[in-house]
């Protein structure tokens, strides 16, 4: 039985292990506050899952919503409904928190995490990404 629970510092290095892997980078700590947090998903003991949720203001429109980021799946746990019960956790604690709505960016080439995501309600926006590093 897969289940989602909030991220505990011991699951650091279970968690470096499945985002590095998944986005190529090389995370150095997890910090957690009660506005940026993470959620992991749990079988039979072991992390397989990760997803990173940044609750954000708009101070134009007034209103709380959640960014998410690096969602990912251990590679031997994937097509297995994983990425939607993390997904679905996070859907969970943003009615109960009032969010008005959630935001991520994915890559087009990610065809499955897309896939995902329009499985779980999202709505592809028309919107390009742009960013410069300082």
């Amino acid at each position: 039985m897969v289940y989602v629970r909030k991220y505990l510092d011991d699951d650091f290095f279970d968690v470096k292990g499945i985002v590095d892997s998944a986005f190529n980078v090389n995370i150095s700590k997890i910090i957690s506050t009660s506005n940026s947090f993470s959620l992991v998903a749990v079988s039979n003991d072991k992390i397989v899952g990760h997803v990173r949720i940044d609750c954000m203001y708009d101070t134009f429109k007034g209103i709380n919503y959640f960014y998410i980021g690096y969602v990912c799946v251990d590679e031997s746990f994937r097509r297995l409904g994983i990425g939607t019960l993390l997904i679905d956790e996070v859907i969970k604690i943003g009615e109960e928190n009032d969010i008005s709505y959630i935001d991520l960016t994915s890559k087009s080439s990610k065809k499955e995490a897309c896939s995902l995501y329009k499985k779980c309600g999202f709505e592809e926006r028309g919107t390009q990404v742009f960013r410069r590093s300082l």
